[in-house]
């Protein structure tokens, strides 16, 4: 994971958590691959995927929860926009 350009708010994670069809993948990810990603940053997750995930890393960044889950901790579990993968990420607030 590369060093960030701007340390501003909390740092965010997104990390692939499961994979139906890795093959099906342009950039050829696997489960267990991550990214320390910001609302100035990508890491080089794909485009798609971080323009979908891109509220929650805001939300998280900047301090806020997901107050519908019941549970206290900071993270959602979101699936990649190009469904035929059926890959589905974890987006976390790291403290």
């Amino acid at each position: 994971m590369a060093k960030m350009r701007f340390d501003i708010g909390y740092p965010v994670t997104v990390e692939l958590v499961e994979a139906q069809e890795p093959a099906c993948c342009r950039f050829g990810y696997k489960v267990g691959d991550s990214w320390d990603v910001s609302v100035f940053e990508s890491s080089g997750l794909c485009g798609l995927a971080y323009t979908h995930f891109f509220p929650f890393i805001m939300m998280f960044q900047t301090g806020g929860k997901a107050v519908w889950k019941p549970t206290e901790d900071d993270s959602v579990i979101r699936s990649c926009p190009d469904v035929r993968p059926g890959f589905r990420f974890i987006i976390k607030k790291r403290q």
